[in-house]
This record gives C-alpha cells, structure tokens and sequence, in this order.
C-alpha cells in the first residue's frame, strides 16, 4: 500500500518541480484582422449593417458599419474565411449570394439592394 501511494503520479503544477514551465505557458494565437469595404450609396440618414457567420458576427442580428466619407467599413477578427451580408438599416438585405470574406486581404464589394 505504501509503495503504491510513492509511485503514483501527481499532476503537474508550477509547485511541483517536475514540471517543465515550457509546457505551462500558453502560446500566444495571433487572429488576423478581417476588413470589409464599400463605397455604396444607400441614402441619406440609412445605415449599413452586416451579418454573419462568422469575425464576431451573427445571421440574427446585424452590427452597424463605420461611415468614413464616401465608404463603409467594418473590421473583425478571424482565424478562418467566412460567409457574410450587408442590409440597410439591418432590415434590407443586398441582393444576390452571400459574400465570402477572405482574412488575407482587404474585402471590397459593391452591394446592390431592391
């Protein structure tokens, strides 16, 4: 019983000296930054919002773009491409197939709405 209880492994832990503080330190994950661009006209006093599945957003609810002059932008962050849409105002969607972001480079798109 004795020797058993002496050959049993413990967990490792920063107290125990048979730990290899490599292995306990985290590695840092670098997300790339995703930008998605447009220099679409939707009228005075609208708002443009994009939906997603993925940067943080959502296909429930839209998160509004920024307005920087004559464009709209929107950064996220993601480890992987993903599929995405603007409306205005987060009720009228843009026409046509979804949008797929690309996190190597900056996405432009020209949306049309009915």
């Amino acid at each position: 019983m004795v020797r058993s209880f002496l050959n049993m492994d413990y967990p490792k832990s920063p107290h125990n000296p048979g730990v290899d503080k490599e292995k306990t330190t985290q590695e840092k994950i670098i997300v790339p930054t995703v930008k998605i661009a447009t220099g679409v006209d939707i009228g005075a006093g609208n708002k443009l919002y994009i939906r997603g599945s993925g940067g943080g957003l959502s296909w429930e609810k839209g998160l509004p773009m920024k307005r920087l002059k004559n464009s709209w932008t929107w950064q996220g962050k993601s480890g992987e491409s993903f599929e995405y849409k603007l409306l205005i105002n987060d009720e009228i969607w843009c026409t046509g197939e979804n949008y797929s972001a690309d996190i190597s480079q900056e996405n432009t798109v020209t949306p049309t709405f009915e």
